[in-house]
């Protein structure tokens, strides 16, 4: 018998004995407490090393915390852990995976409106335009982010255009936004000239008013 065998049976046979306890019982707890460190001490649970380490420990959690929700119960799931559809590891790190690729996608939506930051706070805010980046840059990976940016903006067109300068219906957070995205991105400064307008006033608009909006699309990534 393969250590990987004998290591699916002996948990397989701890899940079953964990199960049968009643649930929010210091038996039960007991029982998942057991899995958990003898699935850690396995070093068999998958591992991302492009991930920092800070966004990995957290995915981590949630797949734990999910691990104990739904072993023995659907509570947080569909449907809790199935042995006939896979052995534990299997279901565990499928989850892992799932949130690991939500923290990436996170970062590089984060990457992606990187220039949508508020603006320095220090004593460089004096030069509002030398404080705001440009978004010359995506990653490769991060063409979906951009794609779904675009469809937000698109859906959400109405609501956004009435979002705008006061006095100047015509620059909104809908064109606005727009007009910074890459990589057709059009420079602070070229606005600021073509909209005959302060550049402050374009940048406290901004910060203020696009990037809550931001922030809320950020949340659905």
């Amino acid at each position: 018998m393969s250590a990987d065998t004998n290591l699916d049976e002996r948990l397989l046979k701890l899940i079953q004995e964990t199960c049968e306890k009643p649930p929010n019982t210091p038996a039960r707890q007991r029982g998942l407490n057991k899995l958990v460190f003898l699935i850690q001490k396995s070093g068999k649970i998958y591992y991302n090393h492009q991930l920092s380490q800070v966004d990995y420990e957290d995915a981590l959690q949630k797949t734990w915390l999910y691990f104990c929700r739904n072993l023995c119960e659907a509570i947080t799931a569909k449907n809790s852990y199935d042995a006939n559809q896979g052995s534990i590891l299997t279901w565990l790190n499928a989850y892992l995976k799932q949130r690991i690729k939500d923290a990436y996608l996170a970062n590089q939506a984060q990457m992606a409106m990187t220039d949508l930051s508020p603006l320095d706070s220090g004593e460089n805010a004096r030069n509002p335009i030398e404080n705001l980046p440009s978004p010359n840059y995506l990653t490769n990976n991060a063409d979906q982010i951009l794609q779904k940016i675009q469809q937000w903006l698109q859906s959400e067109k109405k609501r956004l255009r009435r979002i705008h300068i006061r006095d100047r219906a015509e620059i909104n957070a809908h064109l606005l936004i727009l007009r910074r995205l890459p990589p057709e991105s059009t420079t602070w400064q070229a606005l600021a000239q073509e909209w005959n307008i302060p550049p402050s006033t374009l940048a406290n608009f901004y910060q203020r008013r696009c990037l809550p909006l931001l922030r809320e699309l950020q949340h659905q990534l």
